[in-house]
């Protein structure tokens, strides 16, 4: 019997990403770790009373990429699409000019995006299913030649 319990315990300690797999389906994967990643630095600046102006949270690029991994040029794309998605909003403030964001706390707009996720996975799912039946009779066909 394989030992998933050590596999898991390994890959997963304290210092892991998580992230929603339907809103990974409806914004990408990319997009979902950096606002999954945001929305634990809020939490994180929240509970120090760290926030600027009671919503407002600083995370440079450097430290974003410590806790995603991805590239300054993966972020910029990334948050340029949570902007337009209106999940986050993203500015400059400070001096030194610090890089800033406020998560959009609209849970109907999360239960949209969740939906739409949804959707797209009973697609593949189906997509998934239908190819396995063709390949299933393509099977059987060959069987009786």
């Amino acid at each position: 019997m394989k030992n998933w319990s050590g596999i898991f315990d390994l890959l997963n300690p304290d210092n892991t990403m998580t992230f929603n797999r339907l809103i990974a389906h409806s914004i990408g994967a990319v997009e979902t770790i950096i606002y999954f990643a945001l929305i634990s630095k809020c939490r994180y600046w929240e509970i120090n009373n760290q926030l600027v102006d009671g919503e407002w949270f600083y995370s440079t690029t450097y430290d974003l990429q410590e806790s995603t991994t991805f590239s300054e040029y993966q972020q910029k794309k990334a948050i340029n699409k949570l902007e337009k998605l209106d999940l986050i909003r993203c500015t400059t403030k400070g001096i030194p000019a610090k890089r800033c964001f406020v998560i959009n706390d609209d849970l109907n707009l999360l239960y949209s995006i969740i939906e739409d996720g949804r959707k797209i996975s009973e697609q593949l799912h189906e997509k998934a299913l239908e190819k396995n039946h063709q390949k299933s009779a393509q099977r059987k066909l060959k069987s009786e030649l």
